[in-house]
């Protein structure tokens, strides 16, 4: 009997300790946790087929999940519901689908809340106009060409990034030989980086300033004519006397005039064959942001979204039905950049300072010089 007895317990024992095992191998397997969030939101079709998970990988920075998904259920599906495989899997959660395949990329290590800056033009000589975002979970740097975007829009509340990306972008471009015009309403943040930079601080200024691009925009117009140019790309190729242009404006809801919305509109649906590019930026993502503008939000392709208060103001800056603003973390330089699809980034943190401090040391102190009228093009 006392032998039986004894076999019994460490029978119970060897079951705990499977269980155990079991448990532990569960907590640790990130397909385990997404499944069971899968079965619990419902992921399925009318049939009640789910997503059937072919591969996962381990990566360096967590776990990729391979899904093929069954008809009538999509990507959207798994977009809105991001939050709980968040806190289920207390990861960073991003989606890539291709077809039906759909990869979930698992970011379960540690992500920086501060990326010092670190650009190097050299890398990105096949660009026009390099524009570092910042760097995702996976730790790779996203870098845009302005000319292929061409225009971009920034938005976020204050104290979490939007301006030290704004100089970062700012000195980033200058390193890279773009020339750089800032419209700086506030007055505060860019007025030290006039040696070079064509800079607006008043409204009269302002109205100037974008004069002297529209200005530029058909004065470039003809001489891609001329030279029979489709458009700056192809003149570039040929030329090296056209620098590639960005304006920079720093809160777009002190644009107030008629004559100043009526600039930007037409900088945005007319300027990038002459190779200009506009940045716009706001921290105050309302729906009057756009207030006096025509369609101009619509030729923004790419757009960064610090943290909002508020689901409006998120769509606001990525668009319709996208709330991922309202739902980062309150870091200072954590964004969400959208360039068709979302990608989660840190930005590089750069003061003003140090961006004076890399300036003066490599890049002439020297402004574009804006023609005054138009010149007779010479061929």
């Amino acid at each position: 009997m006392a032998h039986s007895i004894i076999q019994v317990d460490i029978l119970g024992l060897i079951a705990k300790a499977i269980y155990w095992g079991l448990k532990q191998i569960h907590r640790n397997d990130q397909s385990y946790k997404v499944n069971e969030v899968i079965k619990a939101l419902r992921l399925q079709n009318k049939d009640e087929l789910r997503p059937l998970l072919k591969a996962k990988k381990k990566t360096e920075s967590g776990w990729d999940l391979v899904y093929i998904l069954p008809p009538g259920v999509a990507r959207k599906d798994f977009e809105k519901e991001r939050v709980y495989f968040e806190t289920f899997s207390n990861s960073i959660v991003e989606f890539e689908c291709k077809g039906r395949r759909l990869t979930m990329h698992i970011y379960s290590t540690g992500y920086p809340n501060i990326i010092k800056f670190n650009f190097e033009p050299s890398a990105y000589s096949d660009m026009l106009a390099p524009l570092p975002i910042g760097v995702t979970p996976s730790g790779k740097l996203i870098v845009e060409d302005m000319y292929k975007l061409p225009h971009a829009m920034c938005g976020g509340m204050t104290n979490y990034g939007k301006t030290s990306w704004l100089i970062g972008v700012m000195t980033a471009l200058l390193l890279s030989g773009v020339k750089v015009s800032v419209i700086d309403r506030k007055g505060l943040d860019f007025p030290r980086f006039a040696p070079w930079v064509n800079l607006a601080l008043t409204e009269t200024e302002t109205e100037n300033l974008l004069d002297a691009h529209i200005q530029e925009m058909r004065r470039r117009t003809k001489i891609l004519k001329a030279h029979s140019c489709q458009n700056y790309q192809e003149y570039r190729e040929k030329h090296n006397d056209l620098p590639y242009l960005v304006l920079i404006v720093d809160e777009l809801t002190q644009i107030k005039s008629k004559a100043a919305q009526e600039a930007i509109d037409d900088l945005a649906h007319l300027a990038r064959a002459s190779g200009i590019s506009l940045i716009l930026a706001t921290q105050k993502p309302s729906g009057k942001v756009w207030d006096g503008f025509t369609d101009t939000r619509s030729m923004l392709a790419g757009a960064l979204c610090f943290y909002v208060r508020d689901v409006m103001d998120s769509q606001i800056v990525l668009g319709m039905g996208n709330t991922r603003g309202a739902e980062l973390p309150k870091i200072q330089g954590r964004a969400i950049w959208n360039n068709d699809t979302d990608q989660m980034v840190q930005t590089m943190y750069l003061s003003a300072r140090e961006a004076h401090s890399i300036l003066d040391a490599k890049v002439p102190k020297e402004v574009y010089a804006f023609e005054s009228r138009d010149e007779r093009v010479k061929t």
